[in-house]
């Protein structure tokens, strides 16, 4: 069985966003009721807040794996434009140096945010 975040992991953009202003408009609405003061109720909500936190998380994640991309791709062309350093030029190898390292960093978020990607 598929937990929710899962669930969560699979559906699109517009989705999450629609699903989320649903969830707040209900908290919003309980919070102005006497729904919050029943055991049950009061679970209900709870359960919404960690949908809520679910929903935001993946949407962070997509963003971040959206910045991540892109930067990936500024940093190839910069690479690509360094070419290889003048071992005589010291400045040269420390950015050159710096650059590979910050695309190797990008590169392994990348692949750690992908599992947020949707499908």
């Amino acid at each position: 069985m598929a937990t929710k975040f899962e669930e969560f992991r699979t559906q699109p953009e517009a989705q999450l966003k629609a699903r989320h202003k649903e969830l707040t408009q209900q908290n919003f609405q309980a919070r102005f009721t006497s729904e919050a003061m029943t055991p049950a109720k009061g679970a209900q909500i709870k359960a919404r807040r960690r949908d809520l936190a679910r929903i935001q998380t993946v949407l962070a994640g997509r963003a971040a794996l959206t910045r991540l991309e892109a930067e990936h791709k500024k940093l190839d062309e910069r690479l690509k434009k360094l070419g290889k350093a003048d071992p005589r030029n010291a400045q040269q190898r420390k950015t050159l140096k710096a650059t590979r390292e910050r695309h190797a960093e990008v590169a392994r978020a990348i692949k750690a945010l992908s599992s947020v990607k949707a499908k």
